[in-house]
């Protein structure tokens, strides 16, 4: 019985994923294209534009801000964030992971760039992201970086707790 029930297990593993969706490399590259331009308008700060390239509904997860917040309240809370940095680069690779039913991830891989525009400070830490795509548009982003590769570049000094007497 155990073995009827390890086989056919095995059998529909197999049946599903040969008949998962496969993208083709031209559809791959458009969602690459869409990623790029939605993180570049962000390195712009043309949080609309960013905007434009997310669903309605869609939701970021932010380390920086410890939560799931839906885009648009992440692209406002931001603004007032970005505005302490002169400049934003990002250089990226992208890989796209198809998953089995109607969404696709796009992995974006990249190294961070800022300049503090008071201090004149610099920073470069390592960056993931992953993007869920639904259609055309981004629904979801994952965001991963170490919020102390940031930090202490820019002049910020992490103080250990005072002992307790």
């Amino acid at each position: 019985m155990k073995t009827i029930l390890l086989t056919l297990t095995t059998v529909f593993s197999i049946i599903c994923v040969q008949a998962q969706d496969k993208l083709t490399d031209e559809q791959k590259e458009k969602l690459i294209q869409h990623v790029s331009t939605t993180i570049d308008k962000y390195c712009q700060k043309d949080y609309d534009g960013m905007l434009e390239g997310y669903t309605q509904d869609a939701t970021l997860l932010d380390p920086a801000m410890g939560k799931v917040l839906p885009i648009a309240a992440w692209a406002e809370a931001r603004k007032p964030i970005d505005q302490n940095y002169s400049t934003y680069s990002l250089t990226t690779e992208y890989e796209v992971v198809n998953q089995m039913g109607n969404s696709t991830w796009v992995f974006v891989y990249g190294q961070w760039d800022l300049k503090h525009k008071l201090s004149g400070k610099e920073a470069s830490f390592p960056i993931h992201f992953a993007h869920r795509i639904k259609g055309e548009k981004i629904v979801e982003t994952r965001a991963y970086f170490d919020r102390v590769a940031i930090m202490v570049p820019l002049g910020y000094t992490i103080t250990p707790p005072a002992e307790d007497k």
